[in-house]
């Protein structure tokens, strides 16, 4: 009886081991085809967070970092800037990090910073575009930068970067400079040229003037995004405008939309032959004289003009700064 139960328990413990071993070896497999599948991106998403985007306090002689530093997602963005939380969602709106600096020396002074992740570096051109208003002092950093007494702000990469004074009606612009080379030195993103912007360097073309629009250009629902800026001709400014889309399908059917909407208020356009294609000029009701055109994915434009056919040149320049 020993020897038969020693044999079935050899038996057992033999079976229990083959199936353990099969056991582990699925697990493996099962563990190895998982991570084969597994999306890289979160990883390198993650590895963006591991450095803090603010500097620490000390960015300039008795500037503080107070209390913790708080960050925001797409849910919750209304919770901080109720009223532009949706011009923000336009632009591919991914993440804010905010914190808030604090003078040791005049408790009195604070330094709000914001820095907003969006969805492309053209979409972080667009937000600090809108900001950007005439007659502001140019600084050179990250992309582009600003400042005023009281506010400062940049663009670099993805990034929108805001500082704001607090309890003051103005600031040192050397504190305001200081904390943005120290956030611009901290940013995963490089300052880098968007190729896009190039498209609207044409002769008279105005520094400054250009900007993204993510949806509804020129207010026409059937423009989507594009860019504008302005250029002189013959001492007039007059503005220039890109429309961005993702196929020359779609290109076209703005450009016949916007045809049947002048069409439907007795506005005739008339068509001029191109070396690209048909340019279509006429009188728009909001904008007076204007030209279009479809380039591939692209609808050139121009309008404020006094005379549609004078922007002909101007549609012909945009052509060239085409590939």
């Amino acid at each position: 009886m020993l020897r038969r139960c020693d044999a079935a328990g050899v038996t057992w413990a033999f079976k229990t081991k083959e199936a353990t071993v099969k056991f582990l070896t699925w697990a493996v497999l099962f563990c190895l085809f998982f991570l084969a599948f597994v999306p890289a991106a979160p990883v390198a998403a993650a590895g963006e967070r591991e450095k803090p985007l603010l500097p620490p306090s000390d960015f300039s002689p008795g500037w503080i970092l107070e209390g913790p530093v708080k960050n925001y997602t797409p849910d919750d963005l209304f919770e901080y800037i109720n009223g532009e939380a949706e011009l923000y969602l336009q632009h591919g709106f991914k993440d804010l990090v905010s914190g808030f600096y604090l003078n040791d020396r005049n408790d009195k002074q604070g330094l709000s910073a914001d820095i907003y992740r969006l969805a492309s570096p053209l979409e972080a051109f667009g937000l600090y575009s809108r900001y950007r208003g005439r007659g502001v002092r140019i600084v050179e950093i990250g992309l582009e930068g600003f400042i005023s007494a009281a506010q400062m702000m940049f663009c670099q990469g993805r990034y929108f970067v805001q500082l704001n004074a607090s309890g003051t009606a103005s600031l040192e612009a050397r504190v305001f400079l200081a904390l943005a080379r120290a956030i611009s030195a901290g940013l995963p993103d490089p300052p880098a040229a968007i190729r896009e912007l190039e498209y609207l360097k044409i002769d008279g073309f105005i520094p400054g003037s250009q900007r993204y629009v993510p949806a509804g250009v020129l207010g026409y629902p059937f423009f989507n995004k594009g860019l504008m800026a302005q250029v002189l001709q013959e001492d007039r400014p007059v503005r220039i405008f890109i429309l961005l889309g993702d196929s020359q399908e779609e290109a076209g059917r703005a450009l016949s939309d916007y045809e049947q909407a002048l069409r439907e208020k007795g506005i005739p356009l008339k068509k001029h032959k191109g070396v690209a294609g048909e340019i279509l000029c006429g009188r728009d009701p909001l904008y007076n004289g204007l030209c279009l055109q479809v380039r591939e994915k692209f609808v050139l434009g121009v309008v404020d003009l006094p005379d549609p056919e004078r922007g002909l040149p101007l549609i012909q320049q945009l052509q060239k700064r085409f590939p």
